[in-house]
C-alpha cells in the first residue's frame, strides 16, 4: 500500500458513513431532536430531510413530514411549515384519516398566523375526508370556536348544535364532546348580549339525562352562575340596583355559597358609593357596615377596605381609623389576608400625613414570606409614591420605583410617577 493510498482511506470512509449516517426515519428524528435541542436548526433541517428520503410507507412519511412542518413552525416559518404537511395531504398512498389530520394541522397553523377564516376552511377540508367518529366531532366544535372569534355567532351556533349529531363509536367521549358544545351555545349567546337565551340554553342542557353527573350539573349551576354574575355586576355600574336586586334573587335559587355572598357585598358596596355620592352618607355606612356583617371571615378583609377607603375620601378619618382597628384586629390566615390589613394602614397613615410611619408598614410587609411577587413590587412602588409626594424626596422615589420594577415578575408600573421622576 502506498503512502497516498493510506492517507486516502480516512477520507472515503466518512464519506461512505456521512452517506449511511441513518438506517430508518426514526434515527434521522431522534438526530434532528438533538440538534435541536444544541439549536443547530440547519442541521435538524437536514436530517428530517433525510429521514424523508429514508421512509418506506405512509406512516413513516407522515412521522417525518409532522416534525418537519413542527420545526418549521418554532421558527414561525409558516410557508415551509404548510408545505411540509400539504406533502402528506398530496401523498396518493396517504389514508384519508391522515390526510384529515394534516388538513387539521394545516387549521392550527393559521389560527396561530390569525387567519381564522382559513382555519375554518382547513378544518372543513378535515370533516369532508372524515365525517364521523370523535375527532370529527372535535373539528365541529373548533370550527364554531373560530366563528365565534370573528364573531359569526349565527353560524358558530349551528355549529355546534352539529356537534352532537355525528356518529361515534365511543359514546363516553361522544357525550363528553357534546357537553362542551352545548355549553359554547351559551357562551355564544353571552357573546351576543342574549343572556335569557344562554340561561335557557343551560337550563335545558341539566335536564338531558346524558348530563346528570354531580360534576356535570355543577358545571352548569357555574355557567348559569356565572351569566348572573356579570348582568349584576353590569347592572350595579350603571346604577340599576332593582335589576341588580332581581337579579340577585334568581341567582339565589342556584347557590348557595361564598360566590353569593361576595356578590351580595359588590351590590351593598355598589349602593352604598352611590348613596355617599348623593351626600347620604349616613346611608352609605350602613350599605357597608351590612357587607361587613354580612361578610365571610375570608371576605371580611375586603369589605373593611371598602368601608376605610370611603371613609378616607370623604375625610371621614375618625370613622376610618374605627374601622381600620376593626380591621387590624381580624385574625389573619393567609400572606393575602396580612399584606390587605398593611395595605389599608399604609393608605390611613399616607392620608393623615404619617409618610414615615406609612413606608416602615410597607417596608415590614415586604418581608412578608410567601407574599405574590406582585404585591412585592407594589410595597416599593408604593413607598416610591410616599417619598416622591409627600417626603419630596425624589432620590429615594427613584431608589424605590427601581425596586418595584426590578421584581420579577411584579409587572409593576406607574406612568406618571416615572416621567416625573425623569425614568
Amino acid at each position: 500500500m502506498n503512502i497516498k493510498t493510506f492517507h486516502l482511506l480516512p477520507a472515503l470512509f466518512l464519506c461512505a458513513t456521512a452517506l449511511t449516517a441513518y438506517e430508518d426515519p426514526k434515527q434521522a428524528i431522534e438526530a434532528s431532536n438533538k440538534a435541536l435541542r444544541a439549536k443547530n436548526y440547519a442541521e435538524a433541517h437536514k436530517a428530517l430531510t433525510e429521514g424523508y428520503k429514508l421512509s418506506v410507507n405512509p406512516t413513516e412519511r407522515v412521522l417525518v413530514l409532522n416534525r418537519h412542518g413542527e420545526l418549521y413552525k418554532m421558527q414561525k416559518d409558516w410557508k415551509n411549515a404548510e408545505k411540509m404537511i400539504m406533502m402528506i395531504i398530496d401523498d396518493k398512498k396517504a389514508t384519508n384519516d391522515q390526510k384529515a389530520e394534516a388538513w387539521n394541522t394545516i387549521a392550527r397553523y393559521k389560527d396561530a398566523q390569525k387567519k381564522y377564516e382559513d382555519a375554518i376552511e382547513a378544518y372543513q377540508k378535515s370533516l369532508e375526508l372524515r365525517p364521523t367518529g370523535n375527532q370529527a366531532q372535535e373539528v365541529m366544535n373548533k370550527c364554531g370556536m373560530l366563528l365565534v372569534r370573528i364573531k359569526d355567532f349565527t353560524s358558530a351556533i349551528e355549529c355546534f348544535k352539529q356537534v352532537p349529531t355525528i356518529p361515534c363509536k365511543d359514546k363516553r367521549r361522544a357525550t363528553a364532546i357534546a357537553f362542551q358544545s352545548y355549553l359554547n351555545i351559551a357562551n355564544a349567546y353571552v357573546a351576543m348580549k342574549q343572556h335569557k337565551n344562554a340561561i335557557q340554553q343551560l337550563n335545558d342542557m341539566a335536564k338531558k339525562p346524558e348530563f346528570k353527573s354531580a360534576r356535570q350539573q355543577a358545571e352548569i349551576q357555574k355557567a348559569i352562575f356565572k351569566i348572573y354574575d356579570t348582568q349584576i355586576r353590569e347592572a350595579v355600574r350603571l346604577k340599576r340596583f332593582d335589576e341588580a336586586q332581581k337579579g340577585m334573587d334568581e341567582v339565589k335559587k342556584i347557590v348557595n355559597d361564598n360566590r353569593i355572598i361576595s356578590l351580595q357585598m359588590y351590590l351593598l358596596s355598589g349602593k352604598a358609593a352611590f348613596a355617599a355620592r348623593k351626600r347620604d352618607y349616613k346611608k352609605a355606612e350602613e350599605y357597608y357596615n351590612t357587607a361587613i356583617k354580612i361578610a365571610t371571615p375570608s371576605l371580611k378583609f375586603g369589605a373593611y377596605g371598602h368601608l376605610i377607603q370611603y371613609s378616607l375620601i370623604h375625610r371621614k378619618h375618625d370613622k376610618a381609623e374605627k374601622a381600620l382597628k376593626e380591621l387590624q384586629a381580624l385574625p389573619f390566615t393567609t400572606p393575602e389576608e396580612q399584606y390587605l390589613i398593611n395595605f389599608w394602614t399604609f393608605r390611613y397613615l399616607n392620608v393623615t400625613k404619617k409618610y414615615n410611619d406609612a413606608i416602615k408598614v410597607m417596608e415590614e410587609t415586604a418581608k412578608i414570606k410567601d407574599l405574590p411577587h406582585y404585591r412585592l413590587a407594589n410595597c416599593y412602588g408604593l413607598i416610591s409614591g410616599v417619598y416622591f409626594n409627600g417626603l419630596k424626596n425624589n432620590e429615594k422615589a427613584i431608589e424605590y420605583y427601581k425596586k418595584a420594577t426590578a421584581v420579577p415578575r411584579g409587572y409593576w408600573k406607574n406612568a406618571y410617577l416615572k416621567k416625573k421622576l425623569g425614568l
